[in-house]
């Protein structure tokens, strides 16, 4: 409670002081004149597609610099591929920890993980099993008739 209160506190006071040095840059803003800004922003759009036209015309110009390019990718991503493998492998290694000791608690403790006891997890199984054979046998009708009623329906 009290840390909610902190973190409300914080956020508060950082909006506060945000605000405060915002104001005082707005009337700086303001005094530049729009064609400073407009020749600024053409400029820099100016730079930005040249640089870029050059870049593809080096790209295509240079086959060693797609070469170079292309081969530093392959390595990068072979390394990030061979990361994922080994997470996945920590993963796996984590996971059969966890079982090993989950069933060995299970042993010590009579239960089955879950809470349940051996001798209860048994006869819910054995029950399941049983229940296998007559899933589709209504409870309130014997086998055969509903097997005669479903032949009748047919035959209509």
């Amino acid at each position: 409670m009290i840390l909610n209160f902190v973190l409300i506190a914080v956020f508060l006071t950082s909006i506060s002081v945000l605000w405060y040095r915002l104001s005082q840059k707005i009337p700086e803003l303001v005094a530049v004149p729009d064609d400073i800004i407009h020749e600024y922003i053409h400029g820099e759009i100016a730079r930005r597609r040249s640089m870029i036209v050059s870049l593809i015309k080096a790209w295509y110009g240079n086959k060693s610099i797609q070469e170079i390019v292309l081969h530093s990718c392959g390595k990068v991503l072979y390394k990030f591929h061979i990361a994922l493998l080994k997470a996945d492998n920590a993963v796996v290694l984590v996971l059969k920890k966890v079982r090993v000791n989950g069933s060995a608690a299970a042993s010590s403790s009579g239960n089955n993980g879950n809470g349940a006891t051996a001798e209860r997890s048994e006869t819910y199984w054995k029950d399941l099993k049983g229940d296998r054979d007559q899933e589709n046998v209504s409870p309130h009708m014997p086998r055969n008739i509903r097997i005669e009623e479903v032949r009748m329906k047919k035959e209509q």
